[in-house]
């Protein structure tokens, strides 16, 4: 019988998680909390921080008050008074909002860390150094959810609904009319009132369900059950008076772990639910196109030890190869960009019209995550369908590559420090930092999985049409001995939660001085996993039946990478390392 799946905010003992021994509370991993700052740590969680530095206004929402009041000097200082007056009123609400959630965390046994959201990160009007919203991270000691179900427990339910209470548009009114009344100038703290509560109705929150990595179980599995928990944990939040239109819930399975997944207090802090509260629609699709999660958390990297760059089986020529083309069906199938679309400064312009346009919509990756098992069933079906083709072709595999046996060990790919956004929550800890990260073999790898953020009100997904740079949907080509390999429409969202779209590949034989028209092998709908670092990107494709794997590593800023071919070949597993170039 399949074992039952828990994921979201998971099933945790208190002896399977941290406890702080002076308090005796549960609580995230010290890995953890080096990035979010756990209101635990914090000697007085209910202090005015937030309300001392005015965090939600600064000289623009001043500027902008002071223009609606009358254009002149005296206006821009009155805006400023007010804009001072709003900032320490909703600084006051984010403290207040802080310090019950620390009680409702007592209350209940619960894990709680926080980390604040910067105006500079979501590209907002204030100063850099705002806080404009929170990131929550929360975990529980018991069974949230009925085993293998959505439906919350009776106690979930109860201490979910009193975090909801702390974001009521209403409770937040309520606390900024005491704050008004408190106040000397009457009619500055009536405007201040008025652009405040407005503000407050406006605001939007993310719910997202996170999982740890389960073995033997489909990534496709964990998203979709992660997406209805949070799904559920949202509509809680709407029944205690949160607007759905301003809420929005996703399902990211185990694409974005916190901690690391190979010990058991990570897969403990992975399993959480998230809540993300930010000013505006805007300032959420901007805070998702900037989530980065760090490579080394995931169960198939591990940190690189003194010469690990020496062992990269992927550190080779980043040169494209010498006279490699796409075959003439390859090419057709994939529609060209003039170099006027490719060159600065309409590149990105040009990447969003190509996700918009070629690239699988939300519905279509959400569909592709929903159905990856039977995407699988395709992919092997496509290869066995060619197999016969394959093995008439000659050379190791029946493909042509002039691989090498895999050997017990493996292989790996270095892809530099874990990516350190510093204007994000980047969940990176100060001691990896400068630590190369090292990724391992697509054999001890599964794809992970995602859905979209989708609307509660409308359940459609929202749409952050951005990518990585040279990972827009265009098609990339490598060589090797006497085979080609061609991935149609690499597309890689900047969101590191976002569904990534599945990939065809194509593998080609080699005749006379270009390849054959027909691939002998072609692979339909692949699932992708995406590792990000400092200095490289992994792209990895799984293959299934007459192939393993490719794995495609890309430089940052390049348009040129080395891969890895990983295909069985009498009874063992070998490897070819093929030099890959953008064809887009």
């Amino acid at each position: 019988m399949k074992r039952c799946i828990l994921v979201g905010v998971s099933a945790t003992a208190i002896a399977g998680c941290a406890v702080n021994p002076q308090t005796g509370q549960p609580e995230f991993s010290p890995a953890v909390k080096t990035e979010l700052k756990s209101v635990f740590d914090n000697p007085d969680p209910c202090s005015n921080n937030d309300r001392n530095i005015a965090a939600f206004v600064g000289a623009g929402a001043g500027a902008v008050i002071g223009h609606y009041l009358g254009k002149n000097v005296a206006a821009t200082v009155a805006g400023s008074g007010i804009g001072a007056i709003v900032g320490m009123m909703i600084g006051h609400a984010m403290d207040e909002r802080r310090c019950n959630l620390y009680h409702i965390a007592q209350q209940y046994q619960m894990k709680l860390a926080s980390a604040p959201i910067k105006a500079a990160s979501i590209n907002a009007a204030n100063g850099e150094g705002d806080v404009v919203g929170l990131d929550v991270q929360m975990g529980g000691v018991d069974d949230e959810f009925l085993p293998c179900t959505a439906t919350l427990t009776p106690r979930a339910k109860e201490y979910f609904g009193k975090v909801a209470d702390q974001f009521n548009p209403k409770t937040v009114a309520t606390s900024l009319d005491a704050q008004t009344r408190s106040g000397q100038n009457a009619q500055q703290n009536l405007v201040a009132q008025n652009v405040s509560q407005k503000a407050a109705a406006q605001r939007q929150l993310l719910v997202v369900g996170h999982s740890d990595e389960r073995d033997n179980v489909p990534g496709a599995d964990l998203a979709r059950l992660s997406e209805a928990r949070a799904r559920a944990v949202a509509e809680v939040f709407r029944q205690h008076g949160v607007p759905a239109s301003n809420i929005a819930y996703q399902g990211a399975g185990d694409s974005l772990p916190i901690a690391p997944n190979g010990t058991a207090q990570g897969r403990s802090d992975n399993n959480r639910v998230e809540v993300v509260d930010v000013p505006s629609l805007d300032a959420l699709k901007a805070y998702a196109s900037n989530r980065s999660a760090n490579p080394a958390n995931f169960a198939v990297a591990h940190q690189a030890g003194a010469g690990a760059a020496d062992q990269d089986d992927l550190h080779t020529s980043d040169a494209a190869p010498s006279g490699a083309s796409l075959p003439a069906p390859a090419l057709a199938a994939v529609p060209a960009l003039t170099p006027a679309q490719t060159a600065s400064p309409t590149r990105k312009a040009t990447r969003k019209k190509v996700a918009r346009g070629e690239a699988p919509s939300a519905d279509t990756m959400s569909g592709a995550v929903k159905s990856a098992a039977s995407s699988s069933a395709s992919a092997q079906a496509d290869a066995s369908a060619t197999a016969r083709a394959a093995n008439a072709a000659g050379g190791p595999g029946g493909f042509g590559f002039d691989g090498k046996p895999l050997g017990k060990t493996g292989y790996q790919v270095n892809l530099g420090a874990a990516q350190d956004k510093s204007s994000m929550l980047s969940f990176i800890t100060a001691a990896h930092a400068d630590t190369p990260v090292i990724i391992g073999s697509c054999l001890l790898d599964h794809p992970h999985a995602s859905t979209p953020i989708r609307s509660l009100a409308t359940n459609q997904p929202l749409k952050v049409e951005d990518s990585l740079p040279g990972l827009y949907g265009q098609p990339w080509f490598g060589s090797q001995g006497d085979a080609a390999v061609a991935l149609l429409r690499v597309y890689v969202p900047s969101d590191a939660a976002a569904p990534v779209p599945p990939v065809t590949a194509e593998i080609y034989h080699r005749e006379g001085s270009g390849y054959a028209a027909i691939p002998v092998a072609r692979f339909s709908d692949a699932p992708v996993n995406v590792y990000r670092g400092a200095d490289a990107t992994l792209y990895r494709v799984f293959l299934h039946g007459s192939a393993r794997c490719v794995d495609l590593r890309v430089p940052t800023k390049s348009a040129a990478g080395s891969g890895l071919v990983v295909y069985p070949w009498n009874d063992a597993e070998y490897k070819a390392v093929v030099n890959f170039s953008s064809k887009g």
